[in-house]
């Protein structure tokens, strides 16, 4: 697996020979219009409380800028890289943080305070923040497939249930980074090869951490056509699931754990966020699809 979003560069359009970089030859859209004003200036709240370069209203904490209390969003941070200054006070250093502006503009409890978070919100960004809230409320893993646990909870303890309760994080192995391996569909369970006299199967979900988010790999049998549907579901919303592509990777229940190579069907493409359902998900395209006679 991995974070698709980080595969951004830039670089500036003109190098001067010795290596230095010329910053008046920056013409990148995003800085094009910035309008230079004297470090001196009197700032209001409402200047304070948008980027520096893009003018683009912060949504949460933390936020960094210079040490004149100039801000600038991550995302001109990221643009910009080792070279951006302050386009006000023109001042490199842009990595302090503004708690000061934090404390002005975030006043605002989010709705999962109750759930134990702390973070200070705008009423503007609310919608934003609680949609990806460590504290938002969601449900069991396994209440996509079966309705027989309807645990639900903040998003920190569900993982703690998955475990618990239903051992979501069994029968499988980590082999490094993003990668995981499961015996999912050996031979020794001869049933799952009685296909004809087999209704619908669904099967425990396995649990991957990555970047710190939770990711459930779900695996099921749908008789009425005959299909198999492989596919990672990412617990968060879509803006987030989209950060991410995946691999999966199906073969012969005989094969050695690193044998990946061998594998016979091959998804490549993006995560299910969490808020698709069954439905949804085997009629979105981001599922690994197999028929029985290729599981045979």
């Amino acid at each position: 697996m991995e974070d698709v979003s980080r595969k951004r560069a830039w670089k500036p359009e003109e190098e001067i020979g010795n290596g230095d970089v010329n910053k008046d030859s920056m013409k990148d859209d995003w800085l094009d219009n910035v309008e230079k004003t004297d470090s001196n200036s009197n700032y209001s709240l409402k200047e304070e409380g948008v980027c520096a370069i893009c003018r683009a209203l912060p949504k949460q904490s933390p936020l960094y800028g210079c040490d004149k209390g100039h801000f600038i969003c991550s995302s001109c941070r990221e643009q910009g890289g080792v070279l951006l200054s302050c386009p006000h006070c023109f001042n490199s250093e842009i990595n302090i943080r503004l708690t000061e502006l934090e404390t002005k503009l975030f006043t605002k409890d989010c709705n999962y305070a109750v759930k134990g978070c702390t973070q200070k919100i705008s009423e503007e960004a609310r919608e934003i923040h609680e949609r990806t809230c460590f504290y938002r409320i969601v449900q069991c893993p396994k209440r996509l497939f079966a309705k027989s646990c309807t645990f639900s909870d903040s998003l920190r303890f569900i993982r703690d249930h998955g475990r618990s309760e239903h051992s979501f994080d069994k029968g499988f192995t980590t082999l490094g980074h993003g990668f995981i391996t499961s015996k999912m569909m050996h031979d020794k369970e001869k049933f799952l090869f009685d296909l004809e006299n087999q209704d619908s199967a669904r099967f425990p979900p396995l649990e991957l951490e990555f970047d710190q988010n939770l990711f459930y790999l779900y695996y099921e049998r749908k008789q009425s056509r005959g299909l198999w549907f492989f596919f990672l579901r990412y617990y968060g919303c879509e803006d987030v699931a989209a950060k991410y592509s995946c691999e999966l990777s199906v073969g012969p229940g005989d094969l050695e754990k690193n044998d990946i190579s061998l594998a016979g069907r091959v998804y490549k493409g993006a995560v299910v966020p969490y808020s698709y359902d069954r439905i949804k998900i085997h009629n979105s395209g981001l599922c690994l699809v197999i028929d029985d006679a290729s599981v045979r």
